[in-house]
Parts: structure tokens; sequence; C-alpha cells
């Protein structure tokens, strides 16, 4: 039998995995295991303390988890083409762990956290067996180091289409982690899961156009790009529109492209004479600022709209509300959501 299925970084259709059976107790002072089935001799709850003052790091290369951890401490381990099938972290610490082609189908992290400094790889992980709940991790680092393995693709399934899969597969996933951090109280954790999820849901709403529905008949390169154009400005502008907020954490960038947008609609109300060239320099300048001030913040658009103004200076007005109104459609989602999170 091979070890687990065609799409898992850790498929192997010669080998069915490892059979030889070892437990994490008793590694105080080990380098890790190689190839084993990894239990709980007497099927209760495993607990190690291993922290970064005990200078061991710990390679476990090629290993099945089959056993539950709890209230563990896990420092300085590397988990290479490991698998977590069937596995149960419960109150577990990573700190400065590596996962490399590993695959998380079939784990149950609850009240987990995962150091910054944790690194992941060339992973997999099925959605539909993928149980987060109350823990930390990056999510930014957790679904960039997803892949697909195309190595061993069966009969009928193309890597073009396995990728194409594969992209809604990370789209569930980064629901997951975002459930799984919402009440997180270290709030960079909930940002990333909140960003990748955004990003990774307007990637699936462009990548559902590839293929004809079900099927695995591709669409062609025309209408592909027809179907999906809509999706793709989408996605454009709520890229953009996130890193203005950068995604949720802040507003000073959003703040800074409110003062970009006065200044330039004050340099051009100035430059096509909204005031009819009265008073000094400085003057009109000064009534083009306030002008641009009241439109962007929608407040007095009425005031200075005039139907027998030149074209021009209508259109003006009118982009200038517009960018009004998106700068209110980035800020106040943000403040609600850092007030009532």
């Amino acid at each position: 039998m091979p070890r687990g299925n065609f799409w898992e970084a850790t498929f192997d259709p010669s080998w069915d995995g490892p059979a030889e059976k070892a437990s994490l107790t008793g590694l105080d002072g080990s380098s890790g295991l190689v190839k084993r089935l990894i239990v709980a001799a007497d099927g209760n709850s495993v607990s190690v303390k291993w922290t970064r003052r005990d200078k061991t790091p710990r390679r476990f290369q090629e290993c099945d988890f089959q056993l539950s951890v709890e209230n563990a401490l896990m420092s300085d381990c590397t988990f290479s083409r490991c698998r977590f099938k069937g596995s149960i972290w419960q109150e577990v610490k990573f700190s400065n762990c590596t996962f490399e082609a590993c695959d998380f189908s079939g784990v149950t992290l609850r009240r987990c956290y995962f150091v910054s400094d944790c690194r992941f790889s060339n992973n997999s992980a099925s959605a539909a067996l993928f149980r987060v709940e109350d823990t930390a991790v990056s999510a930014s680092a957790f679904i960039s180091g997803l892949r697909t393995n195309v190595q061993n693709l069966p009969a009928g399934i193309t890597a073009e289409y396995q990728q194409s899969r594969f992209v809604g597969t990370k789209q569930k996933i980064a629901k997951v982690l975002y459930s799984a951090t919402r009440n997180e109280a270290d709030l960079e954790y909930f940002y990333q899961a909140y960003e990748q999820l955004v990003r990774c849901t307007l990637d699936q709403g462009v990548e559902q156009h590839r293929f004809r529905g079900e099927t695995r008949d591709r669409n062609s390169p025309w209408e592909f790009a027809r179907h999906s154009f809509s999706a793709r400005v989408e996605r454009w502008i709520v890229c953009r529109s996130g890193w203005l907020t950068n995604w949720g954490r802040s507003v000073f960038r959003a703040c800074l492209f409110l003062v970009a947008v006065v200044a330039g609609f004050a340099g051009l109300y100035t430059a096509v004479g909204h005031h009819g060239g009265t008073g000094g320099v400085l003057t009109i300048f000064g009534s083009s600022v306030l002008e641009a001030v009241n439109v962007t913040l929608v407040a007095g658009y009425t005031a200075y709209y005039r139907e027998a103004a030149p074209l021009l200076g209508r259109v003006l007005w009118v982009v200038n509300l517009a960018l009004g109104l998106f700068w209110y459609s980035l800020i106040i989602p943000v403040l609600s959501r850092r007030i009532l999170r």
C-alpha cells in the first residue's frame, strides 16, 4: 500500500509508512527519530518539556505521529516528511520548529501556540480533515508553506488541474485558521489570518473560471480571461485597499491617503481657477484646500457643486467625492473591527 494520498507531500507509492513503534518520552539528549510510528506507550496523553536551554535539536524524519500530546513544550525540532494523521496536540507550545514536506491532514490542534519563529515549507493538508481550535499560528507562514504533490498524479488528472483545485483547498484552510485565531490575545495572528482568508478567497474567485465547472476540461485563455475579468478587478481593488490599511492593523496609511487626496485636489482646484483668481496665491490655495477637505469628507460637496461650472470642474468634484467615499469605506471597518472585535 502507498503511504497516504497522491496529493500529500509525504506520499510514497512504494512504502506504506513506518511500522516500528517509538515514544516521545525518553528522548532527552536524543537527536530525534527516523522512520518510526510514534505512539503513546500506555495509550494516554504524552507530555514532554523540550526547551531551548536543553540545547538539543531534535529531528524527526519520515515519522508518523499517532498519539495525543498535551501540555507540552517543543523547541528546536525539525519535522521532515512526517504525517500527523490521527494525532491530537493540546496546549502545546512550538518554538523555533521547522515543518518541511509534512502532511497535516487529520491532525487536531487545540489551544496550541506556534511562536513566530516557526517555519513551514512544502507541506500539505486536507481542508476536510484539518481541525484547529483556539490556536495561535502564523497564517501567512502556514499558507505560504502549503503545496500540493503533482509528482504522482493518477491518470486523467493534470498538474494544472491539481494546482487549480489546490487554490480552493488553501481558501478552506485559511478559513479554518481565521476561525482559530479570532479570540487570540496576540492580534498579529488574527490580522494575518484575516489577510490570508481574503487573499485566498479572491484567488479562488479567479481560479474557479479556469476549468468548466467540476469537469477537467480547461477553458481557453480567452474564455478564462473573459469569465474571470470581474474577479480579477475585484482582487486588484481589494488587495490595494488592504495595503492601505495594512489589512486592518493600522489607519496610518489610510490617513496619508486622505492627506494626499486633499493636497492633490487642492492643487487641481487652484490650477483650474475654481475661485476666479481673486486674492493672493496663498488665499486662493487656502480656499482650494478648504474646498478639497469639504468635498473629500463629503460634508461640503453640495455647497460647491454647480451645474453651471465647466465640465472639468464638475468631473473633479465627482472624482474627489468618490475618493472621499472610498476613504470612508477603508477607515470605518478598520476602526469598528478594532473596537468591536
